[in-house]
């Protein structure tokens, strides 16, 4: 009876450790959009004008820092880890430019499970500790309340908040005020051949996870 409960715990081991460290391959993760956008959300959890706030916002950011900052919203993380969904996913979706700043911000409702991923030229600028009291915080109580959207926007504003200073990011929002009369489909093709650079980083390792 020992060896059979042994057996099939080595089973589950197995299946647990290559969920936990696979290399998913690209075509089984969210295919990018067309014109590359800061807000992917595939599971439809962010409200219309959030959701336009948020990419307006991001893309002002990254015209003016190069910050690569993605929202990436999931049914399902399938059984694998965050951590590994979110580390192929950057790796698929290279997030960064050259200087690979680039920050995966991931949540799976199905699980209940929020990551935020961060390239290894941005890990100095928003370490892990910092990501785990942000979503802890922040993002959690809004989570447990199912308000998405609030906990996705105030969660990306704080990332905001501590890797630039004030100053520079008052003179971003002029710029992004300046801009708030476009519609989010006038954006992406105004944006769409600066914003390519969005995904063309390499790869990440930083970040940490929370669970509501």
């Amino acid at each position: 009876m020992k060896k059979i409960i042994v057996f099939y715990f080595a089973i589950f081991f197995l299946i647990y450790t290559q969920k936990l460290f696979a290399q998913i391959e690209c075509s089984e993760l969210p295919n990018k959009n067309k014109f590359p956008q800061a807000v992917n959300d595939f599971a439809y959890i962010i409200n219309d004008s959030v959701e336009q706030k948020i990419e307006q916002k991001l893309r002002s950011y990254f015209e003016s820092t190069g910050l690569a900052l993605i929202v990436v919203t999931v049914d399902s993380l399938d059984g694998y880890t965050d951590d590994s969904y979110a580390q192929n996913l950057f790796d698929c979706w290279k997030p960064g430019g050259e200087n690979n700043a680039g920050i995966i911000f991931l949540v799976a409702p199905g699980e209940r499970k929020l990551r935020i991923h961060t390239g290894y030229g941005i890990e100095s600028s928003l370490t892990d500790a910092q990501c785990n009291l942000l979503i802890n915080n922040i993002c959690v109580p809004y989570f447990k309340k199912s308000k998405y959207s609030s906990g996705i926007l105030n969660g990306v504003e704080e990332i905001l908040a501590i890797i630039f200073p004030q100053e520079q990011r008052d003179r971003i929002k002029e710029e992004e005020d300046k801009n708030a009369g476009d519609n989010i489909q006038h954006t992406k093709r105004r944006n769409s051949k600066t914003f390519g650079g969005f995904l063309k980083g390499k790869s990440g390792g930083g970040g940490d996870s929370g669970f509501w």
